[in-house]
């Protein structure tokens, strides 16, 4: 059964230090905090990193905040090229589909796998030529990128015009991967190389072999690129955090390592681990990492020192928490009478974390080189998206209405079995609680069915499933076969009302419930697409005159 909203991809960029100052987006540990960005060059070169996007191509519309949409994604592309500096686009991790039981992936027990496998493939084949028009160089994949075969990967990435990265041992049918590969941007010889455990002891059966040593395998990569003559290594590589971390530590001569195949919002400020900068950029495409590299004139060790406001923010925040909780104590020695020597030497300590944390509040200079700039960004519902990009998601979106309006119409929900209870719909209900109907009529529950029309998506398998009642349930919602049973109707909540129609005192088992439990919200109010639910304060909001409430009137 569906349980998921309209999902989509989330991608977001930073602006750029220019020739005066101006303000950049919140740039902390999970983006967007409005900070100064001092004047300074533009960069030699500018890395852009997505990690594990899971094919979205658009936000789910019932958060608080819908995060991202790749129309926004291509115009911020589009914004950042303003000022000429070259670009280096690359992703790690899943990148057309969703792990099959996902935060977001839905099952199709009522479409048919084929036309929940279609729908699957127009939305990865949509995402892959806008991919292709925002300049994707690289893509390391991870073991959802496999779930059509391998054929079917191989022309998704031939369409995005990126090349497939990842050293692995024996053959995959219908598909090649490239261990290595070297590029060239503003000057500078960039070796990109990609590893994947293509999901370690978990993957399915059919899937590449990685390589046997990944630390073993980056660190004769890198040696190679360096060979080369590359100036920047960047290593890509999908793989658990341990793993990831334990290769980021052992790897010589390694610049910067992007890590995905985490499913975890958290974005954490760039860590030099070893030789190399760690950096992740999120997942389900909700953000964007941009990493602005100044070389030094000469060469050194390491290459590029962070220079990032958000990383100083972040180091300054922790410094502010530690300052805090060292006063307390400080104040609970010197009331209890402890030894005053010791006092003395934490407040010395205090204060040189006040000196190191005011030293935090100066901008480092790009002037002489050697440094990075990274910041994280959302995109929110603020950003303007492209207008061409927007088009073509709104075609997607009519061709895949249109093809399950009609592929699906046959479909027709599980039969009512003897002595339970169907779906009458809430006009039915209305008949006797006729001031509940009105006020469900002017809430959101109400209208959600609308919310779909208006954007072509009421037959979208990723969406409908939540803004029908009774949804694949027997006498409920279908795709298509739904008169009388659209929008999150009374039934939703309350349960089927056929027996209760005919007999209100009908036994409980089979009668609707007074009091839904919250195992009922969760089956839509899921965080992934109601951030903010909580089971008493949504209750609370549901209480009206005739609903939960005395009528007005006393009736």
């Amino acid at each position: 059964m569906l349980r998921m909203l309209c999902c989509g991809l989330a991608l977001s960029l930073a602006t750029l230090p220019g020739c005066t100052e101006v303000k950049r987006r919140p740039s902390t540990q999970n983006g967007n905090q409005e900070a100064t960005v001092p004047k300074g060059p533009a960069p030699k070169l500018r890395l852009i990193a997505v990690t594990d996007l899971s094919g979205y191509l658009e936000p789910c519309g019932c958060q608080s905040v819908p995060l991202g949409g790749i129309d926004k994604a291509a115009a911020e592309l589009d914004r950042l090229a303003a000022d000429g500096a070259p670009a280096l686009f690359v992703s790690v991790g899943d990148l057309f589909f969703e792990p099959v039981g996902g935060n977001h992936a839905t099952t199709h027990d009522d479409a048919g796998e084929a036309d929940a496998s279609t729908q699957q493939r127009w939305q990865a084949e949509t995402l892959a030529g806008v991919l292709r028009r925002m300049g994707l160089v690289a893509a390391v994949p991870g073991p959802a990128d496999f779930n059509h075969g391998p054929e079917v990967l191989a022309k998704l990435t031939k369409h995005s015009g990126a090349t497939l990265l990842s050293a692995t041992t024996g053959e995959v049918k219908g598909l090649s991967f490239v261990a290595k590969r070297m590029v060239e941007r503003g000057g500078l010889k960039v070796g990109l190389w990609g590893l994947s455990d293509f999901g370690g002891d978990t993957a399915p059966d059919g899937l590449p072999k990685p390589a046997e040593d990944l630390v073993a395998e980056a660190q004769r990569l890198t040696a190679e690129l360096r060979a080369e003559g590359a100036q920047v290594v960047v290593g890509l590589l999908r793989a658990d955090a341990r793993s990831a971390r334990r290769l980021a530590g052992k790897v010589e001569k390694l610049d910067f390592l992007v890590h995905g195949g985490l499913s975890t919002h958290e974005v954490p400020v760039p860590e030099r681990i070893g030789s190399p900068t760690f950096l992740r950029a999120g997942y389900h495409g909700q953000g964007l990492l941009v990493v602005d590299l100044h070389p030094a004139a000469q060469p050194r060790e390491p290459a590029y020192e962070d220079a990032s406001q958000w990383t100083r923010e972040a180091k300054r925040d922790g410094l502010g928490r530690e300052i805090e909780t060292l006063t307390a104590r400080i104040a609970t020695w010197e009331k209890e009478g402890q030894d005053a020597k010791l006092i003395a030497e934490q407040k010395a300590r205090m204060e040189a974390m006040r000196g190191q944390r005011a030293a935090l509040e100066k901008p480092v200079s790009l002037e002489a080189g050697g440094v990075f700039d990274a910041r994280y960004v959302k995109l929110t519902p603020k950003v303007g998206g492209a207008a061409t990009i927007r088009t073509v998601l709104e075609a997607h979106d009519a061709r895949v209405n249109e093809h399950n309006r009609t592929a699906l119409a046959h479909v027709a929900p599980p039969p009512v079995p003897e002595g339970k209870a169907g779906y009458v719909g809430s006009e039915r209900c209305g008949d006797c609680h006729a001031a509940a109907l009105s006020w469900w009529e002017g809430h959101r529950h109400g209208n959600a069915y609308a919310t779909l029309e208006m954007r072509n998506k009421q037959f979208n398998l990723s969406c409908v499933g939540c803004h029908v009642t009774g949804y694949h349930k027997p006498g409920g919602a279908t795709v298509v076969q739904n008169e009388g049973l659209t929008d999150v109707g009374c039934e939703s909540c309350h349960g089927p009302g056929s027996l209760h129609v005919k007999d209100r005192k009908a036994p409980a088992e089979v009668n609707v419930v007074r009091t839904v439990p919250e195992s009922t919200c969760l089956e839509c109010h899921v965080p992934e697409h109601s951030d903010r639910f909580e089971y008493n304060a949504y209750k609370a909001m549901l209480m009206a005159p005739g609903h939960g409430l005395p009528a007005k009137g006393g009736t």
